[in-house]
């Protein structure tokens, strides 16, 4: 959190924002707060700037410090063993669950509000687990005005590292179709490219090159050889 408010002080949206600062402050003198606001947003839609995503990824870790850091919010190790034992049917009877607990669930946070609309707690092709949600924010400017907003967010443990990745979304958020694809990058790392894990393809390059090398095969026969294990 704390290099996400140095981005916005001192990075790239500090120029941008500031020039919005300004034609708002002028905009305040003859406005009341509503039209301060849809004039903020017109601005915004006018530059192709209908939302904010932050990609955040932590450091390399164990899985040990993992789950240390999990203590924190009630996990320990049994969850975690718990949850990997999961079958498909089990994580959508999870989900489900999950789902009629939150319905009508609104999270307050002062001058914010959370209105989560759906949420999945799943695996990916990899089976490492990940979870996402929707929800509906507001956020109270005064007391004449409310800012609300379309937030996505994602996040997933892979390779000792965690990802998060949260959108919010203040214009034409319906016609957003964009953040599986956002996510996909990090959602294929650690793809399973083989999908036969008895075959170990290292031993069956290394009898192939054997072969080569003794005159058993020739170079065309030994490149397409190599070519099918390795696809």
């Amino acid at each position: 959190m704390e290099e996400m408010e140095h981005y916005f002080i001192y990075g790239d949206f500090d120029t941008y924002f500031t020039q919005i600062q300004k034609k708002l402050e002028r905009k305040a003198r003859n406005s009341s707060p509503n039209q301060i606001i849809k004039y903020f947003l017109r601005i915004l839609k006018k530059d192709n700037i209908q939302s904010l995503t932050f990609v955040m990824e932590s450091g390399t870790f164990t899985k040990e410090e993992f789950i240390n850091e999990l203590s924190d919010f009630g996990f320990d190790q049994s969850d975690l063993d718990e949850f990997d034992q999961y079958s498909s049917e089990e994580l959508k009877k999870f989900n489900k669950e999950i789902k009629s607990t939150i319905s009508d669930a609104v999270l307050n946070l002062g001058a914010q509000s959370y209105k989560i609309s759906s949420f999945k707690f799943s695996k990916d092709k990899s089976n490492d687990f990940f979870a996402s949600l929707k929800s509906r924010a507001s956020y109270s400017i005064n007391e004449l005005y409310t800012f609300k907003t379309n937030d996505e967010a994602y996040v997933t443990f892979k390779n000792n590292t965690l990802y998060f990745i949260y959108r919010i979304c203040f214009a034409d958020c319906n016609n957003y179709k964009n953040f599986k694809k956002m996510i996909k990058p990090i959602s294929d790392l650690g793809k399973t490219v083989y999908k036969n894990n008895n075959l170990n393809f290292i031993n069956q390059l290394e009898k192939l090159n054997e072969l080569y090398k003794s005159g058993a095969l020739t170079k065309e026969e030994f490149e397409k050889a190599k070519k099918k294990i390795l696809n």
